[in-house]
């Protein structure tokens, strides 16, 4: 989680909650609940590998 925040803090603050979702997601045992934020764009998500 802590290299997602610091990948896409400058171009998707909130990016994070989302993959956080889907982790905790993944060890439910019920059913997945909706994703808390949309995925990031196209051009955030190159931006936030530029960051890495």
């Amino acid at each position: 989680m802590a290299a997602t925040v610091r990948a896409t803090r400058e171009v998707a603050p909130g990016a994070w909650r989302r993959h956080l979702a889907l982790t905790l997601d993944g060890l439910r045992a019920v059913a997945a609940r909706p994703l808390p934020a949309p995925p990031m764009s196209t051009a955030q998500t190159r931006a936030a590998l530029r960051e890495c």
